[in-house]
């Protein structure tokens, strides 16, 4: 029966999966005797939690019991504790799915229920629980967003060059677009800038948050016309350089509302043999996001970077698009291309796996759509 109930919790959550963040989607139930009295979710910060929704049924909750996907939060935020709210209201018992990774929650809730005398049962589908919310769960665990790499590819593996013609379909193309809107934060380097010149903006806009646009660009050699610059207002740019970048271009963005940071460098490599290095570390690119409150990034890049965070093991999520044609390694390069092997050795293969319970594929017209959740290789 816990069961059944929690699993209505997660299906209402999804609801408010790409409008709660930075929140976490949260669904909840609450039922008694068998019957459901009120349902809910989150649907953006600063709105009611989804136990003060169903809450609202007044007396009727008392000796009610309450399902919830993530434990109710006993701090001050922009709306009340829940904790304090389901103590008043009279619930006997709840029921969820996973404690609050937040420092200002991470049991406290559950603490705060129980002392009060409401029965809590936690760990009921605990992993469905964390698959709803995994950039939640990562950032406020490791200090990172969840980074997303998306990329195209023909059948034979290849990813087109920047500049070059579209290798799939108007279909695959706005799924790509729409899939912004799912971000915090996207990142490019500057040959795919220079070459393509996009905008990087979620589309459709309606509804969407604001996108933090992040390019890497070690000299500064990015045009101030350049489109990724326009709608500063609306969507801020960061543009990562190296140390001992040129002071004017430096000097030129910011005077147009852009943002210039510098990071550390990886070391080149002595020879191409040894491997392709990127010029700024990734990790530092990635503190650099974080720092700035973004929970999710999306990588839309060309196959050197692309390469880079796979490789590094630096990606948690691959969204791939297949277009059904080949174009051999003279039209473009290979998805693993731009990662060389050590002479007389093999290229290894990429730090993270797709994780097979996760795979979701879809046809977008022709091309075909996998969608995984990457982890570290085992083994």
């Amino acid at each position: 029966m816990d069961d059944r109930f929690l699993r209505r919790a997660l299906e209402l959550a999804r609801l408010g999966q790409y409008t709660a963040p930075p929140n976490p989607a949260v669904g909840a139930v609450l039922v008694r005797d068998g019957r459901v009295l009120a349902e809910g979710f989150h649907a953006r910060a600063g709105r009611p939690h989804a136990e003060a929704q169903v809450l609202r049924v007044g007396r009727a909750a008392r000796g009610a019991t309450l399902y919830v996907n993530l434990e109710p939060c006993c701090h001050v935020g922009r709306t009340p504790p829940c904790a304090e709210r389901i103590i008043a209201s009279g619930v006997r018992r709840v029921v969820a799915s996973h404690p609050d990774p937040d420092p200002r929650v991470r049991g406290g809730g559950f603490d705060r229920l129980r002392s009060a005398g409401v029965e809590v049962t936690t760990g009921v589908l605990r992993e469905e629980a964390q698959d709803l919310n995994p950039s939640f769960f990562k950032f406020l665990l490791t200090g990172t967003p969840w980074v997303t790499v998306k990329a195209a590819t023909s059948v034979d593996g290849v990813m087109a060059p920047p500049g070059t013609r579209w290798i799939t379909r108007p279909r695959s193309r706005r799924h790509g677009r729409v899939l912004r809107r799912e971000n915090d934060a996207i990142l490019t380097g500057i040959a795919t800038v220079t070459a393509d010149d996009p905008l990087l903006t979620p589309r459709p806009r309606r509804g969407s948050r604001p996108l933090l646009r992040v390019v890497l660009d070690p000299s500064l050699r990015i045009s101030p016309r350049a489109r990724v610059l326009r709608g500063l207002d609306r969507d801020p740019v960061l543009v990562v350089c190296a140390p001992g970048a040129p002071a004017a271009p430096r000097h030129r963005l910011e005077s147009l509302g852009v943002e210039v940071v510098e990071a550390t460098v990886d070391s080149a490599p002595a020879s191409p043999s040894e491997g392709v290095t990127q010029p700024i570390a990734l990790a530092a690119v990635l503190a650099e996001v974080a720092r700035r409150g973004a929970h999710t990034l999306l990588v839309e890049a060309g196959p050197r970077l692309t390469s880079a965070f796979l490789q590094q093991g630096l990606a948690d999520r691959l969204v791939l698009y297949l277009a059904p044609r080949f174009l051999g390694r003279a039209e473009g390069t290979g998805l693993f291309d731009a990662t060389r092997a050590p002479a007389g050795g093999r290229r290894e293969l990429p730090r993270v796996q797709p994780e097979p319970r996760s795979a979701r594929y879809a046809r977008l017209g022709p091309d075909l759509l996998a969608d995984f959740r990457l982890a570290e290789r085992r083994g």
